[in-house]
């Protein structure tokens, strides 16, 4: 009897002994996050708008999911402080998602406290990501005023082995406009770049890139005939639609591609070759081949097409109709 009381007797203990090793664990974390945290900010004071630092909006600009915050304040922020935003949005655009980050946060996620769900955001470094995809609205506000960003932007593009900091840098070089052509360019023309649909879809979406747009089509209709990479073919095609560029180049690489095996891509071809109006009656044969097409949709595409490059001509083809 005195054994068995005496064993217990020591589970009280034992029990307190690990939920004080638990709380001093998590004060500790606590501790070298605020330690953190605050050498951070000493490092990098931030411009301000309206009160708030920078990063205040650009996290705004980051939120996925609702509620955004005041997203027009944000924009004007950007707008407001402008270039001298770049240093800290070129660091937080360098931020690198860790599983094991995930791993540890997640139990503590789950626990039914307001200082755990704290602590388990900073450790997942949540904040880090939401800036990190607010850098590319940023970018975007400032569009060409951003211009001296390129150097490092273009440096990040190339650093391959940090997989989403590059990715990141790719996209943000777009909203550059055509001052960031030459360095797209160059990694749209190496098939061994990781991020040639990336800089594809970059230049795609650069507002007003006027003749322009003529160099960059080249380039990009080459990664059309790219068997090995389908989502690389496919951006390829929807963003010679975009440009509506070169017509004598674009539509014929167009019409090869009507005959693809990937539905997805022939209907993407027939929608972008309609871009170019009556610039590409030269696809006309190809289009007409589509009407008896066993796939509805396809059909439906095509007609649509014919309709918007010859609409004279093809008075006798059956109007477009939705497809439920």
């Amino acid at each position: 009897m005195s054994t068995c009381s005496a064993t217990q007797n020591l589970h009280p203990s034992l029990v307190m002994s690990k939920r004080r090793k638990f709380v001093i664990a998590v004060l500790f974390c606590m501790s070298a996050v605020a330690v953190i945290a605050f050498l951070a900010h000493r490092q990098d004071p931030e411009p301000a708008y309206a009160g708030h630092p920078l990063s205040f909006w650009v996290e705004i600009l980051g939120r996925r999911s609702p509620p955004w915050g005041d997203t027009q304040g944000a924009t004007n922020a950007i707008a407001h402080i402008g270039p001298a935003s770049l240093p800290l949005l070129l660091k937080w655009i360098q931020h690198e998602p860790a599983q094991w980050r995930d791993k540890l946060a997640a139990p503590l996620k789950r626990l039914p406290y307001e200082w755990t769900h704290w602590l388990s955001a900073c450790i997942a470094q949540e904040r880090s990501e939401q800036l990190a995809i607010g850098t590319y609205e940023a970018f975007h506000i400032l569009g060409t005023r951003a211009t001296p960003a390129l150097e490092d932007l273009s440096r990040l593009m190339n650093a391959t082995n940090a997989t989403a900091t590059s990715a990141r840098a790719t996209e943000n070089l777009g909203c550059l406009g055509t001052n960031a052509l030459a360095a797209l360019l160059a990694v749209i023309q190496d098939p061994r770049h990781p991020r040639q649909w990336q800089a594809v879809a970059a230049v795609g979406s650069m507002p007003d890139m006027g003749d322009a747009a003529k160099l960059s089509v080249p380039a990009i209709i080459a990664c059309i005939g790219n068997t090995n990479d389908e989502t690389l073919s496919l951006m390829a095609v929807n963003v010679i639609g975009r440009l509506r560029a070169a017509p004598d180049l674009s539509v014929p690489a167009l019409v090869c591609c009507l005959q693809s095996t990937n539905a997805i891509i022939r209907i993407s071809s027939a929608e972008a070759i309609a871009a170019f109006g009556t610039q590409a009656t030269s696809a006309i044969p190809a289009l007409t081949n589509m009407l008896t097409d066993p796939d509805p949709e396809l059909r439906d595409c095509a007609a649509k097409t014919l309709h918007e490059i010859a609409p004279s001509t093809f008075t006798n083809v059956p109007p477009p109709h939705h497809i439920d």
